[in-house]
């Protein structure tokens, strides 16, 4: 990547990441808190918009400059909003924070060369197919995208996943010659914004334990920096963390207590959870918890300046709901219009990995099949029958592989286990004392109620929705806005815990950290080249020089297929040197969490609140 593509690359993500927001900003009235994360959102929305409109009237590819230069007007001529927005110090702890994800994120990004991990295979590629098809524009009805073990007339069709983070990704590298390592750093960039919200919520958490709320958003991007499961995921190129950006966006807006008594405030709730639902259709489990939160909201919690007869009661539920889920709507109209009427009724609904999966299941497969999988998402493989995909794994001859694949099982698809194995227990721990402070607080008990329906619905729909059985675990899937909620409670409330205990969480985030990020990135920036073994019976296997079983040979095989060029193959001999950089920025996030945990100057007045 040359100097000057990489500056027009990173122009366009800046451009289209806060211009229109920063336009439309002093018409949104939101908290201060809230308004870096709604930028980047209604941000992110209007640039999608716009170039999948540029996409479907088939307008040349010079637009996309059009509307770059469009959001650098935007930004331009708001320059004096961007300054205020500045001035205040939660928004520059975000952008610090947000800077330090970034660099971090970029490093391991940088030092890969082949993916690898369990069995996560080929989705990776997908997404960069579905990225060049928007740059391409082939006959959509025509167009097939890969699953790595399907057969060629089996691969999924363009309605199977939602587009927008595709769009996006066409869009910011479309302006020169598109590769695979300028789509990397894009979905990165786009993925890492996840941190934004989960700063916003962790300051609202430090707020509630009497801390500082800037501290406490510092706080969680060190933890989310230490973290394995935000690692992968920022840097495993699909669309996950971003559908979690507008999730914990919505939750941000609706979570505080007149919210339902705000229409302009749902309303944008719910634009920003349909941007959501086109990133990822996960984020429909959201959409059904937040929806039914807000109806049950409006008609019992009583404000003071609020008639509570039955008849106001509903009357505010059906506002409510027509406030939220109106906009959630309009906001999908244009990819399901779209694809309605390419694809027709059965196109559009039934692609997706959800609906054909458990197709083929009775109601009564369907829901074993789900209580199954709740189980083996709630329990670790070493804590029960270890799955037979595991146990293969457990033969490989590499054993840093063996110990790498070993946890990366709990680390990313387990939960709470992909919270950490010592912060799933701190999140635990605080979830019970806010249950239990809610019976001595009844002002509090309906934002209590709020964050455990959030929490138990979103487990049980994210689970419910997988189509198919799976026996390691789908935390991975829906459940990253949950993963995030808990990491910013447990990194906020440190300074609260008995010293014991933050130690205990600081040396946890240190062995998930040793395990599930240096270990992981270690073995994915080796030169893996896959070719084929003849074995004695005349059967042929695929292998590698590593000995790294499971996705390296899938993905490597993938990346000489179609002769793809990672960012770490650009620069081989510096790809150590980067794991290294990032080793150290990870070191000195948890040299920051340290400080913040142990330090009284963390809290106001100076003042440590259990010893």
């Amino acid at each position: 990547m040359g100097i000057v593509a990489a500056a027009i690359l990173l122009t366009a993500l800046t451009a289209c990441s806060i211009g229109p927001g920063l336009l439309l900003l002093p018409w949104m009235h939101v908290d201060d808190d809230e308004k870096s994360v709604v930028v980047v959102g209604v941000s992110l929305l209007a640039v999608f918009l716009a170039a999948f409109g540029i996409y479907v009237c088939g307008l040349p590819d010079g637009c996309r400059w059009a509307l770059t230069a469009g959001c650098l007007a935007c930004i331009g001529f708001r320059w004096n909003t961007l300054l205020r927005l500045f001035s205040h110090p939660l928004a520059r702890a975000q952008v610090a924070g947000l800077c330090l994800v970034l660099t971090h994120s970029l490093l391991l990004q940088a030092s890969i060369r082949n993916y690898s991990g369990l069995f996560w295979v080929g989705d990776w590629y997908e997404h960069f197919e579905r990225t060049m098809f928007f740059i391409e524009r082939p006959d959509p009805t025509a167009a097939r995208f890969l699953s790595f073990g399907l057969g060629s007339g089996e691969r999924y069709t363009l309605t199977a996943r939602p587009p927008f983070m595709n769009v996006l990704t066409a869009h910011v590298i479309g302006h020169g010659t598109p590769s695979f390592a300028h789509f990397q750093v894009a979905s990165t960039w786009f993925n890492a914004l996840a941190c934004l919200p989960a700063m916003a919520i962790a300051s609202r958490c430090a707020t509630r334990f009497q801390l500082r709320p800037e501290s406490g958003a510092l706080a969680v991007v060190a933890a989310i920096t230490l973290l394995p499961s935000f690692a992968e995921n920022v840097t495993f190129t699909w669309t996950k963390l971003l559908a979690a950006f507008y999730v914990l966006a919505a939750v941000l807006l609706v979570e505080r207590r007149d919210a339902v008594a705000t229409p302009g405030r749902l309303a944008l709730a719910g634009t920003l959870l349909g941007a959501g639902v086109a990133v990822h259709y996960s984020s429909a489990v959201y959409a059904v918890a937040l929806g039914l939160a807000v109806v049950v909201m409006a008609a019992f919690d009583d404000l003071p300046a609020v008639r509570s007869g039955w008849l106001c009661r509903v009357t505010r539920s059906c506002i409510a709901a027509l406030a939220f889920g109106l906009p959630l709507v309009i906001v999908l109209l244009p990819w399901l219009g779209f694809s309605w009427a390419t694809f027709g009724l059965r196109g559009t609904l039934a692609t997706n990995t959800a609906v054909t999966d458990a197709a083929g299941m009775t109601l009564t497969d369907n829901l074993w099949k789900i209580m199954l999988n709740c189980f083996d998402t709630l329990v670790p493989h070493f804590l029960r029958e270890r799955p037979p995909l595991i146990a293969g794994l457990m033969t490989q001859q590499n054993p840093s592989a063996v110990l790498r694949d070993w946890w990366f099982a709990p680390l990313q698809v387990n939960f709470p286990m992909a919270v950490g194995t010592v912060t799933q227990v701190l999140a635990a721990g605080i979830a019970v004392w806010l249950l239990a402070s809610s019976l001595a607080a009844p002002a509090s008990r309906i934002r209590v109620v709020f964050w455990t329906w959030l929490v138990v619905a979103g487990f049980l729909l994210g689970v419910a929705v997988h189509g198919a059985r799976d026996t390691i675990g789908l935390a991975h899937i829906c459940l990253q806005p949950l993963i995030l909620i808990a990491v910013a409670a447990s990194a906020t409330a440190l300074p609260r815990l008995p010293w014991i205990v933050r130690a205990l969480a600081l040396a946890g985030l240190v062995w998930d950290y040793l395990v599930g990020v240096m270990l992981q990135f270690w073995l994915e920036h080796l030169p893996v080249e896959a070719f084929e073994v003849v074995q004695p019976d005349g059967s042929r296997t695929v292998s590698n020089v590593f000995d790294i079983n499971g996705a390296a040979n899938a993905n490597a095989s993938i990346k000489q297929a179609h002769q793809l060029v990672c960012l770490g193959d650009a620069w081989p001999g510096a790809c150590p040197r980067l794991w290294a950089c990032a080793v150290l920025v990870g070191l000195a996030a948890w040299v920051s969490l340290v400080v913040y945990a142990f330090r009284p100057e963390a809290t106001r007045g100076g003042r440590v609140f259990m010893h």
